[in-house]
């Protein structure tokens, strides 16, 4: 199992809601218990980084997002 992945956490910004790619950790029996405070950038060593990194936030894309107010 993973410790972590990439989620879509939706947060307010004033009274819009706002959409962020986060880290987000689990704890042994796979339910979430904490995030990034700021959506991750997108940075590596190699254009095969970025791209590795890229698809595995593609993949959050068709998860149930997130909301930081529940």
């Amino acid at each position: 199992m993973n410790t972590w992945n990439y989620r879509v956490i939706k947060t307010k910004d004033g009274t819009e809601d706002w959409y962020g790619i986060h880290e987000v950790y689990y704890d042994e029996n796979g339910k979430a218990y904490g995030w990034t405070s700021k959506p991750i950038e997108i940075a590596g060593n190699s254009i095969h980084d970025l791209r590795k990194t890229l698809e595995q936030m593609l993949e959050c894309l068709n998860k149930e997002i997130i909301d930081d107010r529940e």
